[in-house]
This record gives C-alpha cells, sequence and structure tokens, in this order.
C-alpha cells in the first residue's frame, strides 16, 4: 500500500505544483470612442449591468477595493453561473481587477482584469482579460477557453455602445 500511496502523493504535489506556476490566458480589447471617465461610469454603475451587459448579468454587492461581489454570467457563453469574487484591485479610471476561485485556492483560479488605456486622438482601449491557474486548469481548459473570450468580446461590444451611446 505504501508503494502506492508514495508515488501517488508526489505525483499530486507535482500536479499542484504545476498547476499553480501555469498561467493561460484569455485577453480581448477593443477602442470606445467615449472618455475613460465615462467608460468607468458604465464599469462601476454595477446595479445596471443587466441593462446593457451581455455577459455579465447581474452583480451583487458594493463596489470597492476588497469588496465581495456575487457575479451571475448569461447562459449563452457555456451556462448560467453565479461566482463570488473579490475586488482586489479598483483604481478607477483606470484598473479593476476581480479574484475568484473555484472550490479552494489551487484547484481553479482566476483572476480578471478591466483596464482602460487613453489613446492620443481622446479614443480609450479597454482591455477584458482573465488569467486562469491551478490543478484542474487543463482538462477544464477547452471548456474556458472558447465560451470566456466569446463572453468578453461581447462585453466590450457592448460596453462600447453604452458608453459611446451616454
Amino acid at each position: 500500500m505504501k508503494k502506492i500511496l508514495i508515488p501517488l502523493a508526489l505525483l499530486l504535489a507535482v500536479l499542484l505544483i504545476v498547476g499553480r506556476l501555469t498561467v493561460k490566458e484569455v485577453y480581448t480589447e477593443i477602442v470606445i470612442d467615449a472618455p475613460a471617465e465615462r467608460v468607468w461610469q458604465v464599469l462601476a454603475d454595477v446595479e445596471n449591468y443587466s441593462n446593457w451587459n451581455p455577459f455579465i448579468r447581474k452583480i451583487s454587492g458594493e463596489l470597492y477595493e476588497s469588496s465581495k461581489l456575487k457575479v451571475t454570467i448569461d447562459p449563452q457563453f457555456g451556462g448560467e453561473m453565479d461566482f463570488d469574487i473579490k475586488v482586489g484591485r479598483l483604481w478607477y479610471g483606470r484598473e479593476m481587477i476581480w479574484i475568484g476561485r473555484t472550490l479552494m485556492t489551487g484547484l481553479l483560479d482566476g483572476r480578471h482584469y478591466f483596464k482602460t488605456e487613453k489613446l492620443p486622438d481622446g479614443k480609450v482601449k479597454f482591455i477584458n482579460m482573465e488569467n486562469y491557474s491551478g490543478l484542474l486548469l487543463y482538462p477544464t481548459w477547452l471548456f474556458i477557453e472558447p465560451p470566456a473570450r466569446k463572453g468578453f468580446e461581447a462585453m466590450n461590444m457592448a460596453l462600447k455602445a453604452e458608453a459611446e451611446r451616454l
């Protein structure tokens, strides 16, 4: 029995280390013809996400650094799911980071970034991306990446339309 447990424990330890060190990313961006302040006005108004955002349908909680939020994403992007996230950073007008975990740290972790970069012509580049890591990353990546990319791109288009409309 010990002959089996020791190699199994070593394999699990290696998988945990590799899962923590390996990061995969979904990166999207869009140029919005609106000032950064207006883009952030839309992003910070969590009560109105259901009115404009086809991907993130609902956010419960108050948006401030270190706050905890419940985020609901839409089923057309892989099935309706609720996530408990922590706002890791909120630099209003520049960057917001959401940190999420599946069940426990190290299984499947996500770090979602919303960033704006002011462009010389008065427009804004909006970056919507997430870094994923964890033990379950490789077996689930083919199920995560396509709907996440589709959802991020749909959100980008909707944010562009909403910010340019205001």
